[in-house]
């Protein structure tokens, strides 16, 4: 070796952790990398967590309210429907000279036959969407109703 060029075992320690240290650095950064890419998925997955739980609870809440409006529609119709019954039979009695069981039965073939047609025309409305349906669909026929 050349003269003064000579390095004492503490120096040449110094110059390898130096070197190990320079080393190092990109291993704690992508440490650190990591470390945040966890902790932004953990953010992630709460997030995810909240929205669902808001979801759940929005869907328990719609459902519930369409239960209890579907109950009170309910209700109402059928109490109109009573009403509405009670009141052709009244005017049927009238009508009928004071025979109740004639205006009765009467009331009631009434309201079957008002329900088969009200039966009768939903069904054909439906009939007639899916047939126009099916008319405006690619291949389909557009001659004709």
């Amino acid at each position: 070796m050349l003269a003064g060029t000579e390095r004492s075992p503490s120096e040449a320690a110094a110059d390898e952790s130096s070197k190990n240290g320079a080393a190092a650095e990109p291993a704690r950064a992508f440490a650190a990398h990591v470390a945040d890419i966890a902790a932004h998925v953990s953010r992630l997955a709460r997030v995810r967590a909240a929205r669902l739980s808001v979801r759940v609870s929005r869907t328990v809440f719609l459902a519930l309210g369409g239960v209890v409006l579907a109950t009170l529609c309910t209700a109402a119709g059928l109490a109109g429907v009573r009403l509405a019954v009670r009141g052709l039979t009244g005017a049927l009695t009238a009508a009928l000279d004071g025979r109740a069981w004639l205006a009765e039965l009467s009331s009631g073939l009434v309201v079957l036959a008002g329900t088969a047609l009200v039966v009768l025309a939903v069904q054909t409305w439906i009939e007639r969407r899916i047939l126009r349906s099916l008319r405006k669909r690619p291949g389909g026929t557009d001659a004709g109703p």
